[in-house]
């Protein structure tokens, strides 16, 4: 998902801000190219930054390259997250994970165990959190409930990821923030893993 208006970050361009030489939205795309339980990469833009979408065609030869599998771009309104699913997830079938463009620490390990937790639980929707009030970015949905305009998965089905090393989601930010934020919400949050390696 990177269509939103961004406001915290001061502006629709934080997809395509740039962590380490990299927009977020790559970091986020190569994490699920990378995983084995992924077959192809939907990039859901809007109207709010239409740069998104020339990124998507542009890094798409490399990505289908590097992968083996399509990346695509798909429209959406740009109204939020649940009001976007359903014409972000059209045409598509079955489970889906959805990814918000702006958690770049995700890596395709953590994709796949996800998929693996969703596939065990029996659950017709996932969404990681860390700790009981915080959402990671990363949710497993059904597409034909999203069509039907079934509720947000977040509220229903959690899977909760405790502080610290996860087997889901990876490791959250350390207290004191030694590991660097988890999501980019402000320019501050970016500049502070820009420290990272």
């Amino acid at each position: 998902m990177a269509g939103g208006r961004g406001t915290r970050f001061g502006g629709p361009g934080k997809p395509l801000a740039l962590l380490h030489g990299r927009p977020l939205v790559e970091w986020v795309a190569e994490a699920l190219g990378g995983a084995h339980s992924i077959s192809r990469v939907r990039i859901a833009g809007s109207s709010h930054l239409p740069q998104v979408a020339r990124w998507a065609q542009w890094a798409r030869r490399g990505f289908e390259a590097r992968h083996r599998k399509p990346l695509e771009y798909r429209g959406t309104p740009g109204l939020g997250y649940v009001e976007d699913l359903p014409p972000a997830l059209r045409g598509l079938r079955g489970p889906v994970v959805v990814a918000a463009a702006d958690i770049p620490r995700l890596t395709p390990r953590q994709v796949d165990r996800m998929v693996e937790a969703h596939r065990a639980s029996g659950l017709p929707a996932l969404s990681a959190w860390i700790g009981p009030r915080r959402p990671a970015g990363i949710n497993i949905v059904s597409s034909e409930a999203v069509r039907r305009g079934e509720a947000s998965p977040e509220t229903r089905y959690r899977l909760r990821v405790p502080p610290g090393p996860s087997d889901c989601v990876g490791k959250p930010p350390a207290p004191g923030g030694t590991g660097g934020p988890w999501n980019i919400n402000t320019h501050r949050d970016l500049a502070r893993l820009q420290k990272t390696p």
